[in-house]
């Protein structure tokens, strides 16, 4: 098995030997080059089939897409967009939801200059700002990587709080639920809460992507309240004590791997 392993080995270097040979301009073989030398290679532009531009690069159950590179106030834009490729039960692929399940944050341009780096600020993020020098031009770009990224996984648990205006109870990352209004009827009760977002680091859950249910019996849907908050409609005359409410959200895991992005649909500003 050793000596299997070693021969595809060398047979997976001399293919790609072939290869740098087979795309020469002239045909002809170049000489070997140092290591030491500084190098550049092709755009990476992908080939073979695509879930929403033939310029995408796959990162976990997404599909990025580098839209445009600028020079703004003295910073490269790198805009992009981040699409879901997970399909349905019918084999259709599932439109774009809010916060789509994988985020870019640390990315590389590399141009035959040099490397910059720099991350996007948040998971809902479509665009980073990378600080440049003199020297950095849109079009010596060779190269975009995306150095790490999170994917997002879904997560749900129960929590208790008082039926009672104003109290509150702790929840992940720092975010905090609070009882803003208690309305119980002849047949229904209203129960309203609030719940608090801190602005926190990368891969904290954001707004877009958390959700609150009754749960146990007796619980009607959730609606979202006008100006913020969750509406819970309880079908009794009287809520339990204390209320349990089912908290849907998701957790964001990092990924520290290195991803060569398409940059065959980039467009320079």
């Amino acid at each position: 098995m050793r000596i299997a392993l070693l021969l595809a080995a060398a047979l997976a270097g001399a293919g790609s030997t072939l290869l740098g040979v087979a795309l020469a301009d002239d045909g002809v073989a170049a000489p070997a080059i140092a290591s030491s030398t500084t190098t550049t290679t092709a755009p990476l532009e992908s080939t073979g089939p695509w879930w929403h531009d033939p310029h995408e690069t796959l990162v976990g159950p997404a599909a990025l897409i580098l839209e445009t590179l600028a020079v703004d106030n003295g910073e490269a834009l790198l805009t992009y967009r981040v699409e879901q490729i997970t399909t349905n039960t019918s084999g259709f692929v599932v439109e774009s939801e809010a916060i789509p399940p994988a985020a870019p944050q640390d990315w590389e341009l590399v141009t035959t200059s040099g490397v910059y780096a720099g991350s996007s600020t948040r998971a809902s993020a479509r665009q980073v700002r990378i600080p440049i020098d003199d020297d950095f031009s849109p079009d010596a770009v060779t190269a975009v990587r995306v150095t790490r990224h999170w994917l997002r996984i879904p997560y749900q648990y129960e929590v208790e709080v008082d039926a009672a205006v104003g109290a509150t109870v702790a929840l992940d990352e720092g975010m905090v639920l609070t009882v803003e209004a208690v309305l119980e009827q002849a047949e229904t009760a209203l129960f309203h809460v609030d719940v608090s977002h801190p602005a926190s680091a990368f891969g904290a859950t954001e707004a877009a992507d958390f959700w609150v249910l009754g749960s146990g019996p007796n619980w009607g849907p959730t609606n979202i309240k006008v100006g913020g908050g969750y509406s819970l409609t309880y079908f009794a005359a009287t809520l339990p004590q204390p209320v349990s409410l089912s908290i849907w959200t998701s957790r964001w895991i990092p990924f520290d791997t290195v991803t060569d992005v398409d940059i065959g649909g980039l467009q320079h500003g």
